[in-house]
């Protein structure tokens, strides 16, 4: 007699292991998408400087940096904020409303660059970029 054969199907060549190297794969690729889509401007060779999103204002509330460099908006906070630019500004730029995560521009021209949170308009800051 022989024993009874069990047969498991992933639908993959290779078997579930494939599978799993294959979803983690997928997995990688899917989340460095969604980091790049965070980033605006073309991610410049200078500095980054770091404003933090916290009670209910953004510290330091100005920056001033150079030319092609970053900020980044770091979130540390209970209620939801976004960063938008104000209307008028020499860039557009509008992050998702979050609790918590980052989100960067890059600042390819000198000018001041003012910025606000959509539910909380009392929340404000600028960025000066200057050569």
């Amino acid at each position: 007699m022989t024993a009874p054969v069990s047969h498991h199907f992933s639908g993959l060549r290779g078997g579930p292991r494939r599978a799993r190297v294959v979803a983690l794969g997928l997995l990688a690729v899917s989340s460095l998408a969604g980091a790049s889509a965070c980033s605006s401007g073309d991610g410049g060779s200078g500095e980054t400087v770091t404003v933090t999103v916290k009670d209910m204002v953004f510290d330091p509330a100005s920056v001033t940096i150079k030319p092609g460099d970053t900020v980044k908006w770091v979130w540390d906070a209970a209620l939801p904020h976004d960063v938008v630019s104000d209307e008028g500004s020499p860039a557009e730029y509008n992050s998702e409303l979050m609790t918590e995560g980052e989100y960067s521009y890059t600042y390819e021209e000198a000018g001041t660059y003012g910025y606000h949170c959509t539910p909380h308009p009392m929340m404000t800051g600028e960025v000066i970029v200057q050569e």
